[in-house]
């Protein structure tokens, strides 16, 4: 018709030019790609806008809290998503609190603990404004973690009458069990044992029956074994008795200075005798045993295979290594895991202990006590002691730090024909003395004093007054009771049985 407008013929196989010419769907296609495409550009913004405006997120923690109750130098790694300015101790707070060392290296917040932390304790930490490095945006940040709890361990050794008719003991209980009265169960007995620790899971003790050559055995320390209520048990009535397991040593005539390192990684012990299936002959020489493998060979400690003749040895606290000191008077840093020789540290009179969970050592050298640092070699003087009179004279004396120690103070008075000794155990910090225990005349005897490993705890254990007069050297400590006190506060926390505590994480 005149008029109308001819559309010529497209070709087979030609696409539309124009969105009324294309198909339904194609349309729909390209309608839904650019929707994507404009809401994929809208949430990059957004993420970009987040990315500007939001601050480091806390996405990670790492801690050993066993080790950080056994050694000072733990630490606490807090990795956020983006790099950190440098973070100040000022912004970190830790309760309870607990002296720390504050570092950052690019996400990573590293809090150093320069103390042993507490048994059963939960830290909480925090964080005030950790700020991004590129984005300068702030946030807080929580983290809490819990430390490992402790059980106490006691010795109760029968000597006399009652030794052939009753085993001896290991005794375990709570170290913070505020019922005092109630009682310990008994985790290992055996015949006349002179000595134990706990290493590894497992309680390890020296047992010398009569006319027979000493042993070690162990138990699991976790185990649980009938007890009469008061510690004591019959040989051979017992689970713990039952399952005890020896523990292959040299053959020898004594087996003495039984310890563990701190960790529980391994314990040692000095031996002397002859060994007449092997032909040898030991004088004082000391074995460290793998706690975790006790089928392996235990290791003798020598210089260039020849053996140390020790007088004393330790473990170093948070290091696979010893400290000797020679019959000779000479002491040398022995590393377990590492083909060196081992390092002359000098000579002294004495080894003391170590600092709780540090690599600092006190030693007895030329009639004075000082302090050695093993990472460092220096050497620095102990704090002098305070509350000493005429009448009042030092006793046992354990280091703390390098102005803490606790200390023995026997007031003596004498009178009608006889002497009466009071002693009271005090903390001495930085100048400033705290009373912790006091034990008059009639109450008995002080046997000894000490800390935990951590340094959380002090302890004292006090021989009964009517406790048979042989008890003061025989080592019997079926007449001794171990008290425990919070040494921050004085507070008792715990009393049992025996003598000679050792601390077991569990």
């Amino acid at each position: 018709m005149k008029g109308d407008t001819h559309r010529p013929r497209r070709r087979p196989g030609t696409n539309p030019t124009t969105p009324e010419e294309q198909p339904v769907g194609t349309r729909r296609f390209w309608l839904l790609a650019t929707t994507l495409s404009v809401a994929l550009a809208l949430i990059a913004a957004v993420l970009a806008f987040v990315a500007v405006v939001r601050g480091p997120d806390l996405v990670s923690a790492s801690i050993s809290p066993t080790r950080s109750v056994t050694v000072a130098g733990e630490r606490l790694r807090l990795r956020s998503r983006q790099p950190l300015a440098e973070v100040s101790a000022d912004q970190v707070r830790i309760e309870p609190a607990v002296p720390c060392t504050v570092t950052t290296k690019d996400s990573t917040l590293t809090i150093r603990f320069t103390a042993p932390l507490s048994y059963d304790t939960r830290y909480t930490v925090t964080v005030s404004d950790a700020r991004s490095r590129d984005t300068g945006t702030t946030l807080d940040w929580t983290y809490a973690f819990s430390t490992p709890s402790a059980s106490l361990y006691t010795l109760l050794a029968h000597r006399g009458d009652t030794a052939a008719a009753t085993a001896d003991a290991v005794l375990r209980a709570s170290s913070e069990d505020t019922d005092t009265s109630a009682p310990a169960d008994t985790a290992l007995a055996a015949e006349r044992l002179s000595q134990f620790t706990v290493a590894g899971g497992r309680i390890v003790a020296v047992s010398q029956p009569e006319a027979e050559a000493p042993r070690l055995v162990t138990v699991p320390a976790t185990a649980t074994s009938p007890t009469s209520g008061d510690g004591t048990t019959s040989p051979g009535t017992t689970s713990a008795t039952a399952d005890a397991a020896a523990v292959q040593t040299p053959a020898a005539s004594t087996i003495d200075q039984l310890r563990a390192s701190p960790d529980g990684a391994r314990f040692g012990y000095v031996v002397s005798g002859r060994d007449t299936t092997a032909g040898t002959t030991y004088v004082d020489a000391l074995f460290v045993q793998d706690a975790g493998d006790l089928a392996a060979a235990p290791l003798e400690i020598a210089d260039s295979g020849t053996p140390f003749s020790v007088q004393d040895w330790r473990f170093v606290p948070g290091v696979a290594a010893v400290v000797v000191l020679t019959t000779e008077g000479r002491a040398y840093l022995v590393y377990l895991d590492a083909d060196t020789a081992p390092v002359t540290l000098g000579s002294f009179a004495q080894l003391i202990d170590f600092l709780p969970g540090t690599t600092t050592l006190a030693v007895m050298s030329n009639a004075s006590e000082v302090l050695i640092d093993l990472t460092t070699g220096t050497t620095s003087p102990v704090a002098a002691t305070v509350g000493e009179t005429e009448t009042a004279i030092p006793g046992r004396r354990t280091e703390l730090s390098a102005d803490g120690y606790l200390m023995e103070l026997n007031q003596i008075e004498y009178g009608g024909g006889t002497t009466r000794i009071t002693t009271r155990l005090v903390h001495v910090s930085a100048g400033r003395t705290t009373a912790i225990a006091e034990v008059g005349p009639d109450e008995g005897e002080v046997q000894g004093s000490g800390v935990s490993p951590n340094g959380q705890y002090a302890w004292m254990t006090v021989l009964d007054p009517d406790a048979p007069v042989e008890d003061f050297s025989s080592g019997a400590s079926d007449h001794a009771t171990t008290t425990v006190y919070d040494l921050a506060t004085g507070r008792q926390v715990a009393q049992v049985r025996g003598s000679g505590p050792s601390w077991g994480i569990a």
